[in-house]
């Protein structure tokens, strides 16, 4: 596995990272990434697969979840060869590191990489509601914008103890870390968790609305979430 070489056009002024297991990727991440790039203007996002998770187990094999991503980033370069075809890349800085995956290292990473472009990290509702709990997550605060993406649909994955309303938590986070916070409206609802689910039964076409079509293939081909 080769790292993608950062590029440092200067004229990318403001970048946009993505993270997550993506286990697998779907649309639904595409479309929540695209979504963000058509409204704040980013020339680039990078889709990082987490390598060792610290907040999650049994996941599936970093090298199989880092091509999925790749697959999917294809599947949308052809469909979107008239209208920013580039506009994805995947990362493999911390699918690399024998270390966690921690955010706030990928940021000063990337800060290091980035000296004159502003640096975004794209996010769910469900994770805004607790990254003050992610290790360094003043540095995290210090380093890039955050962006949220909020579902207009009953979010499944918020913690249900929490019931504070998405613009308290991001009152709260701008006062206690002076947090630079944009939240923009995202109406799909698509599981991973529910993907692999249905794949676990071979029930291919209950999820292949959701998924781009190589990487319907590949998890087909590599008999990928069943038990």
């Amino acid at each position: 596995m080769s790292m993608t070489n950062v590029n440092q056009d200067k004229e990318h002024n403001k970048i946009c990272l993505f993270g997550g297991t993506f286990d697998p990727i779907h649309k639904g991440h595409i479309d929540m990434a695209r979504i963000a790039a058509d409204i704040y203007g980013f020339n680039k996002v990078y889709i990082l697969p987490t390598g060792n998770s610290y907040l999650k187990s049994n996941v599936t094999d970093t090298e199989k979840r880092c091509e999925m991503v790749r697959l999917a980033i294809k599947d949308y370069s052809d469909a979107y060869k008239e209208h920013n075809p580039d506009l994805f890349e995947v990362s493999y800085y911390e699918a690399r590191s024998t270390e966690p995956s921690y955010t706030y290292k990928t940021l000063q990473y990337y800060e290091k990489e980035y000296t004159d472009t502003d640096i975004y990290y794209l996010i769910g509702e469900d994770s805004l509601r607790y990254i003050d709990k992610w290790k360094c997550s003043e540095e995290v605060f210090r380093v890039a914008d955050i962006l949220v993406a909020r579902r207009n649909k009953p979010e499944t994955n918020i913690d249900k103890s929490d019931v504070r309303d998405i613009n308290e938590v991001v009152d709260y986070l701008k006062s206690e870390y002076k947090a630079r916070i944009e939240v923009f409206d995202y109406d799909e609802d698509i599981s991973s968790t529910k993907i692999r689910k249905y794949a676990s039964c071979r029930d291919y076409g209950a999820v292949s609305q959701y998924l781009t079509p190589r990487v319907l293939e590949y998890i087909k081909d590599n008999n990928l979430y069943i038990i």
